[in-house]
């Protein structure tokens, strides 16, 4: 990260306040992950990065770790309103995390929405899974990356996962 601040680079810094924040949540440091989502959403969103979704997920991980999940659902709304209008997530670094933490906000609160979004990323994923040919690669892709797993579940249960799944 210091060497992002070092040659003036704001999305390596932003993608690397990201990881960290994802790092200090892990751990249980809610209150770093809080202000370091915050500090990497400034700084993705100030040079127009779409770091900024990832971010943004970020930090309503987190607040879904407090258990505020209206908060939560603050922290995504603006997501909502850019996968409703056909919006793509583009250069975002988990596009399906993205989706994925949306869905679980959507459907902890009963949002109609929460169906659309959990058949779109489950579609995604689908499809990204039949163009490959190896079993084992396929296997991997949608058991060995957590918000894929998650996403598979929701979509063979019609449940949401833990929260803690995708993190």
């Amino acid at each position: 990260m210091n060497l992002a601040v070092a040659v003036q680079n704001s999305q390596s810094e932003a993608r690397a306040l990201r990881a960290r924040g994802h790092a200090e949540l892990a751990q249980g440091n809610t209150a770093v992950s809080r202000l370091t989502f915050g500090r990497a959403h400034g700084s993705a969103l100030a040079d127009g990065s779409p770091v900024q979704h990832d971010a943004l997920v970020g930090m309503a991980s987190e607040t879904v770790a407090q258990g505020d999940m209206a908060a939560a659902l603050r922290a995504v709304e603006t997501l909502f309103v850019q996968l409703e209008t056909g919006g793509r997530l583009q250069g975002t670094d988990r596009p399906r995390l993205v989706k994925w933490v949306a869905w679980q906000e959507l459907a902890a609160r009963g949002d109609a929405r929460a169906n659309a979004v959990l058949a779109a990323v489950h579609a995604e994923l689908q499809v990204l899974a039949g163009a490959i040919t190896d079993p084992m690669l396929r296997h991997g892709l949608l058991h060995h990356i957590p918000e894929h797993c998650s996403i598979v579940a929701a979509w063979a249960t019609g449940q949401p996962a833990s929260p803690d799944t995708a993190t």
